[in-house]
């Protein structure tokens, strides 16, 4: 059997339902978003890039400006400021039934290249360090800044954050 891997990007408002149904495969249920978090996000114009494995969407992730991050984020990070082109990434999940095969990598990149043709210069993200994914998106993104964030998320496994920030690249 051939493995097809796609991807699609449009606003996060098309894609609502297929994330909240995600959240709950991939995270702890206090990360679960909810009706607010929901709307606040579609307020701020959050696009979204899933992935399709052999027909199947397993992955999608969240990016929004910086600038309409920074009201969003300003409790749990003080010391994030947000910079003129920086895009964030909200979330990154992939179905945990499709982990390990490469699609969270590839999934990366599609958003890297997504968000250059939408003008982005940076892209910036606070990431569990659980199963190496900031070692994992220093692989791929060209990392300029990273720091730890203690009590990001308020949630019991209380595991260290890192704030990431990197400089896209799109194609090159």
């Amino acid at each position: 059997m051939k493995t097809t891997i796609c991807f699609a990007s449009g606003m996060f408002a098309q894609c609502v339902d297929f994330c909240l149904e995600l959240d709950k495969r991939c995270f702890p249920r206090e990360m679960w978003m909810d009706d607010r978090e929901v709307n606040e996000l579609i307020a701020a114009g959050a696009l979204a890039t899933t992935v399709t494995y052999n027909g199947m969407t397993v992955g999608l992730s969240i990016t929004m400006a910086e600038n309409d991050a920074y009201a969003l984020l300003s409790d749990g990070d003080q010391k994030f400021k947000p910079h003129e082109y920086g895009a964030y990434s909200y979330s990154e999940a992939i179905d945990p039934d499709y982990q390990k095969r490469g699609i969270g990598t590839l999934l990366l990149k599609e958003t890297e290249i997504f968000l250059c043709e939408h003008g982005y210069k940076t892209m910036s993200a606070h990431v569990r360090r659980k199963n190496g994914w900031d070692m994992t998106r220093q692989a791929v993104l060209s990392v300029i800044s990273s720091r730890q964030v203690p009590g990001f998320w308020p949630d019991q496994l209380n595991e260290p954050v890192m704030y990431q920030q990197a400089t896209l690249l799109g194609l090159v």
